[in-house]
């Protein structure tokens, strides 16, 4: 008798564990990405971003032929060109060159046609040498992030942060860009909403930041009622371990 309703408490502790573990539609509701506006989605593709000052390009410039001497001049030590403030940059022989405003492919035509009275079939490859994304706030590895592509959305960014705690608001998180103009603008974007993919901050520029706000009554309330997620898998191994040190004790009588 006593075995029995030793193996229903252990049936039952099981059953607490699993529906504690489980996410009601409540919880769904603040935590899901992409809930809702999925049917309005306008199809989007990731766009060449425009260079702007303080960017720092890597430039390679070259030739067709297989003599390269005449470009070697054009190539400084590093390949760096930092676009100055007022959105130039200074290449060797040539001076200066109005960097700003231009996609990379724009800026490679640009400096071809004023190569061409000093390089036979001149070729140049432009990059951002340094792109980062800084995110701050309720994520788990905040920081500024370094990435290889220029093409980046806000979920990269999130993801190369470890994501958004529990208690981070999803529905709120804030970019702040600087245009060309030095002049920064702040948007909100909603991350349970699909919208966000046709949001002009879903592809992210050079320097964004990107903030969490923490959610600071859920955050309280998950403390003062200790209903963290890590809580009740502690309180749902406890009870199972009770259920089965009665079960061993009565066996063994």
């Amino acid at each position: 008798m006593i075995v029995k309703f030793t193996g229903r408490l252990l049936l039952s502790a099981c059953f607490f564990f699993l529906v504690a573990c489980n996410p009601s539609s409540k919880i769904n509701k603040d935590y899901l990405y992409f809930q809702n506006n999925r049917d309005d989605l306008v199809k989007s593709q990731l766009k060449e971003l425009t260079i702007k000052p303080n960017d720092l390009l890597s430039i390679q410039i070259y030739s067709t032929t297989l003599n390269q001497d005449q470009a070697a001049i054009f190539n400084i030590t590093g390949n760096s060109y930092l676009v100055d403030v007022n959105g130039k940059i200074q290449v060797p022989v040539i001076g200066e060159v109005t960097a700003s405003g231009l996609s990379k492919a724009q800026l490679q035509e640009v400096l071809k046609s004023k190569l061409n009275n000093y390089v036979k079939d001149p070729a140049v490859l432009v990059k951002f040498q340094q792109f980062t994304i800084t995110v701050l706030g309720d994520v788990g590895s905040p920081g500024t992030k370094p990435f290889t592509s220029d093409k980046v959305t806000i979920l990269d960014a999130i993801s190369a942060a470890g994501d958004l705690l529990p208690t981070g608001v999803r529905e709120n998180v804030t970019v702040s860009r600087e245009d060309k103009n030095g002049v920064r603008h702040w948007y909100e974007i909603d991350l349970r909403s699909a919208a966000l993919f046709n949001s002009p901050v879903y592809q992210l520029q050079q320097n964004d930041i990107v903030y969490v706000n923490a959610n600071t009554a859920k955050l309280k309330s998950l403390k003062e009622k200790g209903t963290s997620p890590l809580s009740i898998i502690q309180a749902g191994f406890g009870l199972i371990g009770v259920a089965t040190s009665l079960i061993l004790l009565f066996r063994n009588r």
